[in-house]
């Protein structure tokens, strides 16, 4: 499932205005086109049941870069104050895991929960793991400050899981070196990262996937993954026409069904439905491309559905059609994000 389809928790902004207006950021410059109300960052009945879009929080991070940005590593300050404990199931999910890589292959089976906004990728490459972190998906204009606080923020969470967290070989990011170095020194166990590099990429000692964690529990973890999966289901982004589409598409079980069935369904014109998406800055092709990703990613995950049941599920009459729109979405072909499950 695609962040952008999925509300998002109020907690993780809650903190985020907290540190913000300690730095001299208004609450009102804080939330400015945000649509906000400001007694959701002081509520005291504000908690993770309480839901914003991708937009606003992006809106919120544009706010803070656009009038805090001349703050040094503010992003990993920020990240540095997210916990586990705040992420709900997937976080006692996560905790939970025997080990860091049963930890890994939970935590990108529930990606959507997690609420990062950079994208992980954990690879395999010669004697080390190594996990990619993107935020090319995202405006140019937050990028820094995302990949900051989302990494800060992993690195908590690993630390949270076992003390020590997982030990770094390397650290290599895209970024410039900052004027202050300190932060990332602690944030990467006393390793200086190698700044200016073409990736965002943190080396792991393979070895170290197959520590124990201190909180593991396989049958607590198993069934807090089963309560991730429902809360999924829940916090699926339900507003406007392009949700109603969605759930239409959803609820179809056979094959991905055509505009005019849609359309019929919703008792109105294939023009008026094409419409109303288009008012809401989407298209009926766009709904169908996020669904049909959402359900291969969740097909793939098994081992015994063929790759010809997936594509046909997903209304493609060849394989390889899927085979192409999988990369477009992913970068990468069915087969391989098997294998990097599998792996994980």
């Amino acid at each position: 499932m695609h962040i952008n389809n999925l509300s998002r928790s109020i907690v993780g902004i809650q903190l985020m205005g907290k540190i913000a207006q300690e730095k001299g950021l208004s609450t009102e410059m804080f939330l400015e086109g945000s649509l906000l109300d400001p007694h959701c960052l002081v509520d005291d009945r504000s908690d993770a049941q309480t839901q914003i879009s991708v937009g606003q929080e992006l809106r919120l991070i544009q706010n803070v870069v656009k009038h805090l940005g001349h703050i040094p590593n503010l992003g990993l300050e920020i990240g540095s104050s997210y916990h586990l404990t705040s992420k709900g199931v997937w976080g006692f999910a996560v905790a939970s895991s025997l080990t860091f890589r049963q930890a890994a292959k939970l935590a990108d089976r529930f990606y959507a929960l997690t609420e990062f906004l950079a994208s992980f990728h954990l690879q395999k490459e010669g004697d080390y793991y190594v996990l990619e972190v993107s935020c090319q998906h995202l405006p140019p204009e937050v990028r820094h400050f995302v990949l900051e606080r989302d990494l800060a923020a992993w690195v908590n969470f690993t630390r949270e899981m076992r003390p020590g967290g997982l030990p770094f070989m390397a650290v290599e990011l895209i970024q410039q070196a900052d004027s202050d170095l300190e932060l990332y020194r602690t944030l990467c166990g006393g390793i200086k990262p190698q700044f200016g590099a073409s990736r965002n990429a943190i080396f792991i000692d393979k070895g170290c996937m197959d520590l124990k964690l201190s909180q593991a529990d396989p049958s607590l973890s198993k069934m807090y993954a089963e309560l991730c999966r429902q809360h999924i289901d829940r916090r699926r982004y339900k507003g406007g026409m392009s949700g109603k589409v969605r759930e239409i598409i959803l609820q179809n079980k056979g094959e991905i069904p055509g505009v005019e069935f849609v359309a019929s369904r919703l008792c109105m014109a294939s023009r008026s439905l094409r419409r109303r998406l288009s008012e809401e800055g989407t298209s009926y092709r766009a709904v169908v491309d996020e669904v049909r990703q959402s359900l291969a990613e969740e097909m793939l995950t098994l081992e015994r559905v063929k790759l010809e049941d997936v594509a046909l599920r997903l209304g493609y009459s060849e394989p390889s059609s899927f085979v192409h729109a999988f990369k477009r979405w992913k970068g990468v072909s069915p087969a391989q994000f098997r294998r990097t499950l599998s792996m994980v």
